[in-house]
């Protein structure tokens, strides 16, 4: 599975965006606000685009694989009430014919 997992083309979501995404609808912010933390969430989880990086700093599978939706890996050491973009809580590898480089 680990081999499989190499060949897959990464998209890296994390927790930590969704639960700003719920947090800037209850607080109203400006769009300035989403963007600027959209961009410090993807530059944040760029080097995860290999999951061999996430694997090398303490992810792991935190969900079998599932098909059509991808496999969880989490730090648990970064799973508390805090939200920070730029410390993602959890990565979603799927995979795809995609190139998600860009």
């Amino acid at each position: 599975m680990k081999q499989h997992l190499r060949k897959v083309k990464v998209l890296c979501l994390t927790a930590a965006m969704a639960l700003s995404v719920v947090s800037f609808v209850s607080a109203e912010p400006s769009k300035s606000d989403v963007s600027k933390d959209l961009a410090k969430a993807k530059q944040a989880t760029a080097k995860y685009h290999d999951i061999n990086k996430a694997e090398e700093d303490g992810y792991v599978p935190g969900s079998p694989p599932v098909p059509g939706m991808g496999i969880h890996y989490v730090k648990p050491i970064l799973i508390d009430e805090e939200v920070d973009v730029t410390k993602p809580e959890a990565l979603l590898y799927i995979e795809t014919k995609m190139d998600l480089s860009s």
